[in-house]
């Protein structure tokens, strides 16, 4: 169907034109058909690639070839407990000390399935998380332990936290209505008090919705603090502003900020009955402060300079585990109580390091672009490692490869960290193909923990490259806060400086490049190829946000990230970052593979189809495939494995990489 005429309007100085709004009534017949349209063309072109296909069944090849090798005997742990709930096949099943077992919660139909479960402190009670098809909105089941107990089904729930309240019966968790408008949804959330064996109906509001549209993803309940007080996360922004309390669950709960005179309440751990609340001062330095939750007062206990690239605190056991950057420059130190470093450590180039605390043991688990995962334990003393188990796969040779690290040069002057893998025996002469990824945003590192297709495209003679672009915490906090709301194209000219740099150092060349990036990460390369087209030949946009003027109503976008399209400070940062828009007709662009999902939550399936609309519409030569997933959400879910559309991508790059020789 040909589209409607060039629909223009004016918002505040600016001219914001949008030919492609039809595309947002996804219950019009026309709109999906012209979806179904698109799909069956890009299926019936890569559906049957001899090269994807390879790369696939290397995929699963890696798989079916893990083991798990045990290189030292573990120490004898904390007596067992007396029940536990664990996953049995699809269902979820209790497990009592005596090693009999009971089934808590059947197998689900497709394609719905369990995530989470968990059983309460005492065994009392046990929750499962009811999810489907990759969506968001999951559903709680939640019941007694005793046999024939009956189930309860808590609805709205998304992203929620459950903290357990067994002397009251019941437990609190988030909820978020149906039916919220997008620009409302998560200052709509609220927390509420669940007994157990009741009707959701007659769950009591704990602490109420705020109606911040500013707020990023919402309330949270973090846990008790003794008998009759509950840490609960009020708003939860990715501009630094997240705000937390205590609620003093008395006859009528009432909710007190966690304030403190001398800066703000960056993020909050639990200790027995008391926080560990870090504050941030003026200078960018922060105080470790322990406070009870009846008293505002607080003693500190340790201090964080400035410019530290901090990330995050954490308890393990006693210890306080302090991270500086994630993903890239992950370094840990390890404090005694009193804060005083016990032992520090720095993970390798491309790896990515968990550290908890797990039967009394600080344990390590490190995984990365060489490794499928490495166990160890932790000295708290002095930080020696003893490693515990090791998985591997006999069909990756990573002796075979070699990581690279070095840096490029922003547009601003900023060093941007870029990651390699490639193997060692490939020349840097520019002839291999090369795949880029990035994301750059919403506080989220791209995390280099092994990916069976990334080994599987190495192993074919590919490049994998990561640009480590602002906006997410390779560089700690500070990297997050440099690309946010109207600094947000940062994220854009740091992937566009990564890419000229692999180029430079002989990584490729713009007809041998592929540009991936996913949710938002397909935002920042979307914009980089239109913004850049001599940048790749090829792109991959994975659910990718496009429309930064319309994103605030519909899907799962956040203001606190990329600004207002409603304030006049903030739409001109917005236009500009905006792919859809930047898009001029009549230019040639690089080819792009675009990904749908009609149940998406977070990326409304309008920016890809308008993304797809307008690079068609640019110029009759540009080339654009659209792949739609009719059944999944945002996280896949639609019964095809995840990796299927990157080997397609990576294949059609293959194709024209071996056309450019």
């Amino acid at each position: 169907m040909a589209a409607p005429a060039r629909t223009c309007t004016r918002r505040f100085a600016a001219l914001v034109c949008d030919d492609d709004r039809w595309l947002e009534a996804h219950d019009d017949p026309n709109v999906r058909r012209w979806l179904e349209e698109h799909d069956a063309k890009t299926r019936v072109r890569f559906g049957r690639d001899s090269v994807a296909d390879a790369l696939m069944k290397h995929v699963d090849e890696i798989w079916r070839t893990r083991k798990t090798t045990s290189l030292a005997e573990t120490k004898p742990t904390k007596a067992k407990p007396a029940a536990k709930t664990k996953r049995a096949k699809d269902a979820i099943e209790l497990v009592r000390a005596d090693g009999t077992t009971a089934v808590l919660f059947p197998t689900l139909a497709a394609p719905s399935g369990y995530d989470d479960h968990e059983l309460s402190p005492n065994g009392t009670f046990a929750y499962a998380e009811r999810v489907s098809g990759g969506k968001d909105r999951r559903e709680l089941l939640v019941r007694r332990t005793t046999p024939d107990a009956t189930t309860d089904v808590l609805e709205g729930l998304e992203g929620s936290d459950v903290v357990w309240d067994e002397p009251r019966g019941g437990l609190y968790y988030t909820f978020t209505p149906a039916d919220v408008p997008h620009a409302e949804r998560f200052g709509a959330r609220e927390i509420r008090f669940h007994r157990i064996g009741g009707p959701q109906r007659e769950d009591v509001t704990i602490v109420p919705p705020s109606r911040d549209r500013n707020e990023a993803s919402g309330r949270n309940p973090l846990g008790m603090l003794g008998r009759d007080h509950l840490l609960v996360r009020l708003r939860s922004a990715w501009d630094a502003t997240t705000t937390y309390g205590v609620v003093d669950l008395g006859k009528e709960p009432k909710v007190r900020p966690l304030v403190q005179p001398d800066g703000r309440v960056d993020e909050v751990t639990r200790d027995g009955e008391e926080i560990l609340a870090l504050v941030r001062h003026d200078d960018g330095s922060r105080t470790l402060r322990r406070l009870r939750a009846t008293d505002a007062r607080g003693n500190d206990v340790g201090r964080i300079p400035a410019g530290s690239h901090y990330t995050s605190h954490r308890l393990v056991g006693k210890m306080h585990l302090v991270e500086y950057g994630a993903g890239f420059s992950q370094r840990f130190e390890l404090h005694d109580p009193r804060f005083r470093v016990v032992t520090a450590w720095t993970a390798p180039p491309g790896t990515y390091e968990r550290v908890r605390f797990e039967d009394g043991e600080i344990v390590s688990s490190r995984s990365g672009l060489l490794a499928i995962e490495e166990v160890a334990r932790i000295d708290p003393e002095t930080g020696a490692r003893t490693p515990l188990r090791r998985v591997e796969a006999a069909a990756w040779e990573a002796a075979r490869f070699e990581v690279d690290t070095f840096d490029a040069t922003s547009e601003d002057g900023t060093r941007v960290p870029v990651t390699v893998l490639r193997d060692k025996n490939t020349p840097r002469d520019a002839k291999a193909p090369l795949w880029v990824y990035a994301y750059g945003g919403f506080r989220y590192p791209q995390f280099l923990h092994f990916q069976a297709i990334v080994a599987a495209w190495v192993s074919s003679g590919g490049t994998y490259a990561v640009v480590h672009a602002r906006g997410g915490t390779e560089w700690g906090r500070d990297w997050n806060e440099a690309a946010l709301r109207t600094h947000h194209f940062r994220s854009v000219t740091d992937v566009v400086a990564g890419v000229r740099a692999l180029h430079a150092r002989g990584y490729g060349t713009p007809a041998r490049t592929l540009l991936h990036g996913r949710s938002h990460g397909g935002l920042v390369v979307s914009r980089a190829a239109v913004g850049w087209p001599d940048l790749a030949r090829k792109v991959l946009a994975e659910v990718p946000l496009v429309d930064m003027i319309r994103y605030v109503e519909a899907g799962r976008g956040g203001l606190t990230e990329y600004g207002d399209p409603d304030d006049p400070g903030e739409l001109p940062s917005l236009l500009h970052l905006s792919t859809y828009h930047a898009i001029t007709p009549g230019t040639r662009y690089p080819a792009f593979f675009v990904t749908t999902a009609i149940g998406d939550e977070r990326v409304d399936p309008m920016h890809p189809s308008k993304l797809v609309s307008a690079l068609e519409r640019a110029h009759p030569e540009n080339e654009v495939h659209l792949k739609v997933d009719f059944r999944g959400g945002h996280l896949g879910g639609g019964g095809e494995p995840f990796e299927r559309s990157m080997a397609e991508a990576l294949a059609w790059l293959r194709t024209a990489s071996d056309e450019a020789r």
